[in-house]
């Protein structure tokens, strides 16, 4: 009965670039988690930082479709 009370500031989420974030922040991020994280690294490594992009990462098969739908409110985006 008091879901239609409820609203949410998306401005105050805290976004963060792929590219630049620390092992720590994007291991304990919910969508992320430590899998997620160690590919990203290696991609940073093998590719460059530029590379990490949420599509990149889906083609990697790191993220799923609703997974870098998610993250899109998260990250910001070159």
């Amino acid at each position: 009965g008091f879901k239609n009370n409820i609203t949410a500031d998306t401005s105050k989420i805290r976004k963060f670039s792929l590219d630049t974030a620390s092992r720590y922040f994007l291991s304990s991020h919910p969508y992320i988690g430590s899998y997620v994280t160690r590919g990203i690294l290696l991609l940073r490594q093998r590719f460059g930082a530029e590379y990490c992009t949420l599509e990149n990462l889906e083609r990697e098969g790191l993220l799923t479709s609703e997974a870098t739908s998610a993250l899109r409110h998260y990250i910001i985006e070159k």
